[in-house]
């Protein structure tokens, strides 16, 4: 079987806060995030993308908007029916600090082995959004970095750079992209959270495949949920210790 070339395009902002929404909800903690990345069992001898984050399984990081499950892209994992081998990965975050602070993400995340698409903003932009999302539950990202990341993924399949791409996001700005990209006969997975989709959204039927990210969360919580307790004590938290797994 032909292994396949893919690329993978995260929209890391609203990855990010999609997925400690969603472990908030099913764990019942504002940390649970982190208790997960904490706390989960780590899968020995993963090989995907990346490995590893500093030795574990999971990698939690809100200063590059960073939560990451390694084992979604292993070749045990979620691409074993589908042969590919991921080359490359461009990870769009933003950045309100000055030129030391974006290189130093930039630096980070490059030694996770993402490449970096760092887009700065000033300070009280960020708060504005922050207080867009608190007050009516919108994601507004910096001005441009929906725009290069779609860009990007288009021009990369123009090019014949990947033959799949694995795109990570529940936002629906990105649908053209997914289109166009598969008008080009590439493969395009989305990975998102289905509990954050409209009715009737077009990523239950667009992509060639869509990965519900909170299902698989909950089955992190469920078979972990012994460390992930008691990782939620050493940050002075406390969740749900018995949820249903849907």
């Amino acid at each position: 079987m032909q292994l396949l070339r893919a690329y993978v395009f995260v929209d890391a902002e609203n990855h990010f806060i999609r997925s400690n929404a969603a472990a908030q909800d099913i764990v019942g903690s504002a940390r649970a995030a982190e208790a997960i990345a904490i706390g989960a069992r780590t899968s020995s001898g993963i090989i995907g993308f990346p490995n590893a984050i500093e030795g574990k399984r999971f990698g939690w990081n809100p200063e590059i908007q960073l939560f990451w499950d390694c084992y979604l892209l292993s070749r045990g994992g979620t691409l074993a029916p589908l042969n590919a081998h991921v080359q490359r990965a461009i990870y769009a975050c933003s950045c309100t600090g000055d030129e030391d602070k974006a290189h130093s993400m930039r630096v980070l995340l490059r030694k996770y082995e993402f490449e970096p698409l760092v887009i700065r903003e000033l300070k009280n932009q960020q708060k504005q959004r922050d207080t867009k999302r608190q007050q009516h539950g919108l994601i507004e990202k910096p001005k441009g970095c929906d725009i290069a990341l779609a860009t990007r993924m288009v021009a990369d399949g123009a090019a014949d750079l990947f033959d799949c791409c694995f795109l990570f996001t529940s936002d629906a700005d990105f649908l053209p992209a997914v289109e166009a990209v598969r008008r080009m006969g590439k493969i395009v997975w989305v990975f998102g959270y289905a509990d954050a989709l409209p009715e009737r959204s077009p990523y239950l039927f667009t992509p060639d495949r869509f990965v519900d990210l909170g299902h698989k969360l909950k089955t992190d919580w469920h078979n972990n949920k012994t460390e992930i307790n008691k990782a939620l004590a050493s940050l002075g938290e406390t969740g749900d210790i018995s949820p249903t797994v849907a």
